[in-house]
């Protein structure tokens, strides 16, 4: 068990157009932090040593990826072959997912939330390691609601801590998970034009400025890595 905190910041696309996901990359790249990128359809992004990508299948009914468990998780795997992580949308899971997994020669899974525990650990089973979610922004908001400051409480305590942040919240500075919906306001997410997209952009205090001083506390922290390099 670790006696300090390892971070891991991470990032559920969520059907975002591909200029939302180039926002939050260049927020990482300039801060210098590595984060895996669980992706829902096919974007312009390159993996490497600090951008990894993972996938993110929608596994639910009514799902866009396919008809069938089998279908849905072929599908986000054919778009990103060399991918050997996931997270399922929503956090889906079933013991059956182990199948899955092991199929599609997936190495790791991280569909767990496992809020604020301190002593937070990866697990494997059958070959498959689980990393647990620490924190994600969903709930931090639901918690500290209009702040610019990402200071959960454990923050600094030993254990693994990987965060969970979504292109579309950061995108638009939201406080809530309903304000995104109002801004979005029944317009179709992947369909938005950048120009419209930028003038809803909030300002003051929310989510963007939250994930950018999440980023300044852990850039240049050697205890930050993505999910691939903790295995």
């Amino acid at each position: 068990m670790t006696d300090k905190p390892i971070y891991s910041v991470t990032i559920d696309t969520d059907w975002v157009p591909q200029f939302m996901l180039d926002h939050v990359l260049d927020m990482l790249r300039d801060s210098n932090v590595p984060a895996t990128i669980f992706c829902t359809s096919p974007y312009d992004i390159e993996d490497s040593e600090q951008i990894e990508i993972g996938l993110h299948p929608n596994m639910m009914e009514n799902s866009t990826h396919g008809d069938s468990e089998e279908s849905r998780f072929a599908h986000v795997a054919s778009l990103y072959p060399n991918a050997i992580g996931c997270r399922t949308h929503s956090c889906y899971w079933h013991g059956r997912m182990y199948d899955l997994l092991i199929k599609h020669k997936i190495q790791y899974d991280s569909s767990l939330l496992v809020p604020f525990q301190d002593y937070l650990k990866s697990f494997t089973f059958r070959g498959v390691t689980r990393f647990p979610i620490w924190c994600g922004d969903n709930l931090y908001m639901h918690l500290n609601p209009d702040t610019a400051v990402f200071n959960p409480s454990g923050m600094d305590t030993p254990g693994l801590k990987v965060l969970h942040f979504h292109p579309v919240h950061i995108w638009f500075n939201s406080r809530t998970v309903d304000e995104t919906r109002a801004i979005l306001d029944g317009r179709s997410l992947p369909e938005l034009n950048r120009k419209e997209a930028h003038a809803l952009r909030r300002k003051g205090n929310g989510l963007e400025k939250i994930f950018a001083d999440a980023l300044r506390q852990l850039s240049g922290k050697e205890n930050t890595h993505t999910l691939r390099s903790l295995l």
